[in-house]
């Protein structure tokens, strides 16, 4: 063979080729490279081979326009001339990049030429490592780093290694090769799982061959912990329970912690003979324990198995695999919480094989299959399985990654990328960019109670349609969405328009549901949130029943790839209805009525217990107003009733107006398809209109039915009997009876009995009435009997004196009660007793009669008892009316208390010392405690002097009532009391008597000036202090001063004087205490009161406390008269005092008594009242109580002492007049 040196270009528009002819430094060559760029129209050369050691190293560029050559000379790493070397060119980044080739032998580096700067860049590749079956590709989680893991061995460094690369450098390194720490052996098809979170990568058994003729192996039943982290091996099992095995499958459950095993195959013996393991174990990671797995179904004797674990659902898929029966194509998911395995029927799954790859995209839930075989070697065939659609799908991707068994295959979900090395196909790390989509997630269609379902019922109600869409980076991803419901006729399909949030219906012109609305909702999260499309659908009676629905669910490409996936089998629609229940009939007279029964003519009947449900679950109803209730009669009427879901129908008819007619009713559902009604009910009915005959021979009897007394009774027990009534048809029911004639009516008692025993309501002519009714409700005429009853004995009323009150006398007491006989018997006149106790309940005399003059319905009866003082007075009564009928009274009570004949007054209002107004009516108001207290009258005393409430004569006398109301008092103080008389006894008033003001209310008052909080005296001592006392109304006032003190010395300058309208007059107070004072706090209050009802009130406290005496110094060239002016002016005092004393006793005749200046000071402060004037004589001709006459005590007549010395304060103490002290 020869090489070739020729160029050739193909016009396609004239459809012929041009020779080129090449430049003299571009001689012949094989293996090279040719690519053209566009944007210079030109065509590039490099490498090939020219001879078995001469290369082409330079970049060559001939120019299509002008057609000229050049020879390009580059810069930077540039790669040695080679052939049949991996090439291509980048367009966009005006890049030519090659890989590997030939020259004297195979190479693996990458390198690429900037075709702007004509600058090269070479990638180190020297580490990639050669290719295997049996490894793994992990990827750590937040690095750029891929771990290709296998037990590689090196002689020369006489320990096991392996390797990572960098795909952001893509730079390969050895690992692991410490001396130190020399891990397991190296091996094949061991098991492997990786921990993300923690960076364990954990690796199960295995085998390594070695030898010639024989080839021995060695098979491992090891587990090895790898740790990125501390890139340290630490050897968990050396045996462990699970066996030796290999070409298994191994993964990680995160969620429990647990190491799973299952199948592969191990060596019976060190020369071959492979056999399968059939068993799953599993390693709790925490308490490193193995369990073997009970594991219900799935494969058995599986090894090579292509497999991938999906932490969000929480089990494996499993792909192929051999077995002692050969390679397999089945396709299996183990579900780990409960241990099951669950074979997927997926549409045009892949052909048989052992060794392929598996990765699972969870963005779109697909699950991609690479490579494997039936034999040595291996395959390129690449497939993806669609979960949702359940459906496997071919991908020709050119370049492939070559033809591989036992690949080592990674999905990055961050990057999107597939990993793939290893498997006996062509060095290095081979990757595939999955562009990401919009994924449509599962539909979910969920009924009008808001419970997802897979079955649709026609005019239900509205169903709710949820289509799922996980979007990447946001509402941008997609316009929207579409959802297509496959039908026989084609497909009714709902689009929505995600920027104008509306929805769009487009109908299969037979199978049509009705849009309520759309809407969407967004749930943002970190990869791009999920969008949620919903359309609300009521699907009408035109769709047919069908097994189960395909839908297509498209989602609509926005700034990212959409998708279209098929949703197979997701619901059904169900649309016949039926009739539930058995009818009934509900009839006036009957009640329920079942087929075939009787009913009245013309009788208005109700038909019940039935309504209208889908045929295949009569627990559901549809739509109220969807359809109706259609009931026709064997003469063509008919009657339409409009479905109301959840309730059961009544319709109400009326019989035929005829008698022994039998009548079919047909139930049918209407408003719907015909072909949609599948049921079927019928209902047969009797007529009778004849009523029954009344009933014979009737007859009420007094005790019992044999009595043959039938026209009167003593008791309310009556029996009544009669003979039966007639009726041809239907049959007698039974019986109404009654106190009224109810013929043809329901209005009685009834009975299926012809014997009744009744309860007359009363004394009285009592009449029963009894007719008969049959069993459709047809109602005869009345028969009747009547009989006299009188059963009400005598009552007792009004017992005199009442119970309730105390009776104050106990000889020829008048004892009465009221005997009366409703009913109308009359009272017999011999029948009247009476009997009483004087001692209690048990002292009852015997029973004496009560002679009454004649049989009458009401008496009147009396007699005189003497009773005791007390309260076990007793009187009771007992009487019989002219029909035998006795009765005996209750016990009366009477309480004597003789105290109670004088009555008491308790005075209410106004309260004591009240000041009221002078314009006012004024109303005092009493209450009484007496037995009979409208027999008390009140005399009333009133007055402005103490003297008003013991005078002989009433300011009112016999008062009738409980008040009285005077009419405009002068302005002053008034005193009053309340004398109470009733049946010759005079009571007594609490309290003896109490007073009130008046005073006048407009334009009149007194303002009080001066007065001090408090002062400090000491015991001995005086003080004095000046007041102003103000006139600040219109009118004159003559003042009354009135002084109330804790202390006995205490005086004002004036007690009485005059105070003009405007005018202020300052008096003087004095105080004095005396040294035996105790020492203590005491109140002193002052008060003004004026002639025309004008007042001011002022107080204060003094603070008694211990003299302290000071001895004064010697006074020279003064004289003290202070004892000679004490002692004239107690001689001036004294007299005017004796004169004043002797004249109001009465005249003068006695001896004039000395006095002391004690007794002096004892009678100026004298009350004004003395105790003799105010004794109450007794009322002339009238008894009074013995609590009325108040005891005046003595006053012990005081012994004058002899003349003392008394001090200067002291001689003040008496005029009344303080000094400064």
């Amino acid at each position: 063979y020869g090489r070739l040196s020729e160029f050739w270009i193909y016009d396609i528009a004239g459809a012929t080729w041009h020779n080129v002819t090449l430049p003299s430094f571009l001689s012949y060559q094989e293996g090279g490279a040719i690519f053209y760029r566009s944007d210079l129209s030109a065509v590039y050369f490099w490498g090939g081979r020219r001879s078995s050691y001469s290369y082409n190293e330079n970049l060559v560029v001939y120019y299509t326009i002008n057609h000229t050559w050049a020879e390009v000379n580059s810069t930077g790493s540039a790669p040695s001339g080679r052939a049949y070397f991996g090439y291509c060119y980048s367009e966009t980044m005006e890049r030519f990049i090659i890989f590997g080739g030939y020259r004297s032998y195979r190479r693996n580096t990458l390198y690429y030429l900037d075709l702007d700067t004509h600058n090269w860049t070479s990638y180190d590749t020297k580490l990639v490592p050669s290719t295997t079956s049996g490894q793994a590709l992990f990827k750590i989680k937040g690095t750029p780093y891929l771990y290709l893991m296998n037990v590689f061995y090196s002689s020369n460094m006489n320990r096991v290694y392996f390797y990572r690369c960098n795909i952001d450098t893509m730079v390969w390194e050895v690992v692991y090769n410490r001396s130190d720490n020399p891990g397991p052996h190296y091996r094949y098809y061991s098991g492997w799982a990786y921990d993300e979170d923690t960076g364990k990568i954990y690796m199960y058994g295995g085998y390594y061959s070695y030898g010639y003729r024989p080839t021995r192996y060695q098979d491992y039943a090891d587990l090895w912990e790898y740790d990125v982290n501390t890139n340290t091996w630490t050897r968990i099992f050396e045996n462990s329970a699970p066996g030796t095995r290999y070409s298994m499958m191994l993964f990680l459950d995160k969620e429990s912690g647990s190491l799973y095993v299952y199948g592969g195959k191990y060596h019976r013996s060190i020369y071959g003979n492979t056999s399968y393991r059939s068993t799953m174990w599993k390693l709790d990671l925490n308490i490193r324990v193995w369990r073997e797995v009970n594991y219900a179904g799935g494969p058995t004797d599986l090894a090579g198995m292509a497999y991938t674990y999906v932490p969000e659902k929480r089990g494996v898929y499993v792909f192929g695999g051999v077995n002692s029966s050969g390679y397999l194509d089945y396709f299996w998911f183990f579900h780990v919480p409960t241990e099951t395995w669950t074979r997927i029927y997926g549409v045009a799954h892949p052909s048989i094989k052992e060794g392929a790859g598996m990765v699972y995209d969870p963005l779109t839930e697909e699950i991609y299959l690479y490579g494997g075989s039936t034999g040595y070697g291996g395959s390129n065939e690449f497939h993806v399985f669609r979960s949702k659609e359940m459906r496997w799908r071919n991908l020709f991707i050119t370049p492939d990654a070559g033809e591989r068994n036992y690949p080592a295959m990674l999905f990055d979900p961050e990057e999107r990328y597939i990993y793939m090395t290893a498997g006996r196909g062509p060095s290095g790390i081979w990757r595939m960019h999955i562009p990401p989509r919009v994924s449509p997630l599962t539909p979910k269609i969920y009924d009008p109670e808001g419970n997802a379902t897979d079955v649709v019922y026609a005019k239900y109600g509205v169903y709710t349609v949820v289509l799922p869409l996980r979007l990447i980076n946001g509402l941008s991803d997609t316009k929207g969405a579409v959802f297509r419901i496959l039908t026989s006729h084609g497909e009714v399909r709902l689009y929505y328009n995600l920027s104008s949030s509306s929805g769009e219906k487009l109908y299969d012109p037979y199978e049509q549901v009705e849009l309520i609305n759309s809407s969407h909702t967004y749930i943002p999260w970190t990869e791009g949130g999920l969008l949620n499309i919903t359309f609300r659908l009521v699907f009408n009676w035109s769709f047919t029943d069908e097994s189960l629905r395909n839908v297509i669910f498209d989602a609509l490409p926005g700034d990212i790839s959409g998708d279209s996936v098929l949703f197979p089998e997701l619901f059904r629609v169900s649309g016949d209805l039926t009739i539930k229940g058995n009818p009934l009939i509900e009839a006036e007279w009957q009640g329920t009525l079942t087929n075939n029964s009787w009913v009245r003519a013309s009788e208005n009947i109700t038909f019940t217990n039935i309504s209208i449900v889908y045929s295949d679950n009569p627990e559901l109803s549809p739509m109220d107003g969807s359809c109706f209730l259609s009931i026709h009669d064997d003469e063509g009427n008919y009657y339409n009733v409009t479905h109301r879901r959840g309730k059961v129908f009544r319709v109400s008819l009326r019989a035929k107006n005829t008698t022994d007619s039998l009548v079919l009713y047909t139930f049918k559902v209407g408003g719907i398809p015909p072909e949609r009604d599948v049921s079927d009910t019928l209902f047969y009915l009797r007529v009778d209109g004849t009523p029954p005959t009344p009933p014979g021979a009737l007859l009420i009897h007094a005790d019992g039915i044999e009595d043959p007394q039938t026209s009167s009774d003593n008791d309310t027990e009556l029996f009544v009997a009669w003979n039966p009534a007639l009726d041809p048809h239907s049959g007698v029911g039974g019986y109404f009876y009654s106190t009224v004639d109810g013929s043809g009516t329901t209005s009685g008692a009834f009975t299926e009995e012809r014997e009744i025993t009744v309860e007359a309501p009363g004394e009285g002519i009592y009449v029963i009435y009894v007719w008969a009714v049959d069993r459709v409700g047809n109602i005869g005429m009345a028969s009747s009997d009547d009989i006299f009853v009188d059963m009400t004995p005598p009552t007792f009323l009004n017992p005199r004196p009442d119970p309730s009150t105390i009776y104050p006398f106990t000889d020829n007491v008048q004892v009465g009660i009221t005997i009366t006989d409703p009913f109308g018997a009359g009272i017999d006149q011999f029948s009247v007793y009476y009997r009483y106790s004087t001692t209690g309940l048990n002292g009852f005399s015997d029973w004496n009669n009560v002679p009454m003059e004649a049989s009458e319905l009401t008496m009147n009866v009396t007699v005189r008892l003497n009773l005791a003082e007390g309260e076990g007075n007793y009187v009771q009564w007992k009487a019989s009316d002219m029909a035998g009928n006795v009765n005996i009274s209750e016990p009366y009570r009477i309480i004597v208390n003789t105290t109670m004949k004088y009555p008491r007054v308790t005075l209410l209002a106004p309260e004591n010392n009240t000041l009221l107004s002078a314009e006012d009516y004024i109303t005092l108001e009493w209450s009484v405690d007496y037995y009979e207290p409208e027999s008390v009258t009140y005399d009333l005393y009133l007055g402005k002097d103490l003297s008003a409430v013991t005078s002989a004569v009433p300011y009112v006398a016999d008062i009738d009532k409980t008040n009285y109301t005077i009419a405009h008092l002068s302005p002053g103080t008034y005193y009053w009391k309340v004398v109470p008389k009733a049946k010759g006894c005079t009571g007594w008033c609490t309290p003896s008597y109490m007073t009130f003001r008046i005073a006048y209310t407009t334009a009149k008052g007194l303002e009080l000036e001066g007065l001090p909080n408090s002062m400090n005296i000491p015991r001995g001592r005086s003080k004095a202090i000046s007041i102003t006392l103000t006139n600040t109304g219109e009118a004159n006032e003559e003042i009354t001063v009135t002084i109330n003190s804790e202390l006995p010395d205490v005086t004002i300058s004036e007690s009485s004087f005059m105070l003009l309208a405007g005018e202020s007059k300052t008096l003087q107070l004095a105080i004095h205490v005396p040294k035996e004072q105790r020492i203590g706090l005491y109140r002193i209050e002052l008060i003004f009161e004026g002639s025309q009802g004008s007042y001011a009130r002022g107080n204060f406290t003094v603070v008694v406390e211990e003299y302290q005496e000071v001895t004064p110094g010697p006074q020279e060239g003064k004289k003290d008269y202070t004892f000679y002016i004490i002692l004239l002016i107690v001689a001036i005092v004294g007299g005017a005092l004796a004169y004043v004393l002797v004249k109001k006793s009465g005249g003068g005749e006695e001896e004039e008594e000395e006095i002391s200046p004690e007794k002096l000071e004892e009678r100026l402060y004298s009350p004004e009242i003395s105790a003799e004037e105010a004794l109450t004589p007794e009322e002339e001709g009238v008894e009074a109580p013995p609590e009325a006459v108040e005891k005046v005590p003595e006053v012990a007549e005081e012994t004058p002492k002899e003349e003392e010395e008394i001090s200067l304060e002291d001689a003040w103490s008496i005029l009344g007049v303080r000094g400064g002290g």
